[in-house]
């Protein structure tokens, strides 16, 4: 059976904020051609009742000009947990 990367962080004792891999809302798109845009969409790492621990960013492409998915995302941790500092470094492409 596949598991998915939320039930291996649930399993593992991490939650997430928001679930992971983040909201749409929360989400940002602004990186490459029409052909294969990227939207990176976040989540702040907790884990039991400790401090926050870090983010994960993860990074959908996908093409605007048909129905297809041109590779897989990707997933990077960040030592930032301010949800408002992570948006600004994605829009900056520093994360």
């Amino acid at each position: 059976m596949d598991v998915g990367v939320a039930d291996e962080l649930k399993e593992a004792g991490f939650t997430c904020n928001p679930m992971f891999p983040g909201t749409f809302p929360l989400s940002r798109e602004q990186w490459g051609p029409q052909e294969e845009r990227e939207r990176r969409s976040w989540c702040v790492l907790h884990q039991q009742q400790t401090e926050d621990l870090g983010t994960l960013v993860t990074s959908f492409f996908h093409d605007h000009t048909r129905f297809r998915i041109p590779r897989q995302p990707v997933i990077l941790a960040s030592t930032l947990t301010d949800h408002t500092i992570i948006a600004q470094m994605i829009e900056k492409s520093a994360i």
